[in-house]
């Protein structure tokens, strides 16, 4: 990185992630001789400096690869990383802003690992079975995350527009050097495409070395993306699988559940909080789970364009057929 635009990113990037903490436009093709170049390796996070203690929560290692912390039992990562059942994730300590390197205390075994429908890394398709790109997959581990991680909120909206700031994470090698001690860095950045309809975003920058794919960008506190690593556009740029095109498969597949309880059949009335898009129930609950302000949801799929309804006051309940609802 430039050394100009690497003293302005290290002044801005502790302003991201103490955000973080408190909280393409064109097309990204690649040839096939690109895509298995990126296959076969895995990619890092350049000119960025030692992440700290709220991304070291939410990040762990797999060795050859970054990944993030999305449940007690739960991680998210690339799928050309390849991750091995029975192989080891490995977390940060978060009690001392000094220690950066992975704290091997922490191991935990890899239980199973699922891809999307239709992915298969082994022969380099990160395509799903709806056509969108889907470098990511799920790891469960044979027991839960140690005590000083912290489970990262999964975005579900991307900002849409470009030029939105984030951080990039990663445990890849310090610019194309050896990094023995897995240390994780940050480096900020901004998004460059305007949607991710085809399953993925564009950064404006590449700043990711070999180690760093599978790492989150940190938006607004939520993971928004899981990285591929490196394409050309115009100029070579980091390429995410976007989160929340995938929010559906990772929740079920985690078999994540509401924290309150749920009623079908009804509805909450109350004070409207906002309308966020959701496809399922379990999304909608998990966008009420994950909003502060929010005290219970509804999903009335026989309303498709706001099926989802996140309210801010109780004042009892209505019945309603097909609907599902929940109230912390």
């Amino acid at each position: 990185m430039d050394t100009t635009i690497r003293s302005s990113m290290v002044a801005v990037i502790t302003l991201a992630m103490s955000a973080a903490a408190a909280a393409c436009s064109a097309d990204d093709t690649m040839t096939d001789e690109t895509e298995e170049e990126l296959a076969e390796a895995e990619h890092e996070i350049t000119g960025g400096t030692a992440a700290d203690l709220w991304s070291r929560a939410r990040v762990a290692s797999l060795g050859n690869c970054t990944a993030i912390i999305v449940g007690t039992r739960h991680l998210l990562t690339a799928s050309h990383c390849m991750p091995q059942v029975g192989s080891s994730a490995k977390f940060y300590t978060t009690t001392n802003a000094s220690y950066v390197p992975v704290d091997d205390l922490t191991s935990r075994e890899i239980q199973s690992v699922a891809y999307p429908p239709g992915v298969n890394p082994s022969t380099g398709d990160y395509t799903d079975s709806n056509g969108k790109f889907a470098d990511i997959a799920v790891i469960r581990l044979t027991a839960p995350i140690p005590a000083t991680s912290t489970v990262a909120t999964l975005a579900w909206a991307y900002p849409a527009g470009g030029d939105d700031f984030g951080v990039k994470i990663g445990q890849g090698g310090h610019e194309g050097g050896p990094n023995a001690d897995n240390d994780l860095r940050g480096v900020v950045d901004s998004t460059y495409s305007d949607n991710d309809a085809e399953g993925h975003f564009l950064t404006e920058n590449e700043q990711s070395d070999l180690g760093d794919s599978g790492g989150p960008f940190f938006y607004s506190g939520r993971a928004l993306g899981v990285l591929f690593g490196s394409v050309f556009e115009w100029e070579y740029r980091n390429k995410y699988s976007s989160v929340q095109q995938h929010l559906p498969w990772i929740l079920t597949t985690m078999s994540y559940a509401f924290s309150g309880t749920l009623a079908s059949g009804s509805i909450v009335n109350g004070t409207t909080l906002s309308t966020p898009y959701a496809s399922s129930s379990r999304e909608c609950s998990y966008i009420c789970d994950k909003t502060s302000s929010c005290v219970a949801f509804n999903f009335t799929p026989v309303t498709p364009w706001t099926p989802c309804t996140l309210k801010s006051t109780n004042t009892g309940s209505a019945a309603m057929g097909g609907a599902t609802s929940g109230v912390k």
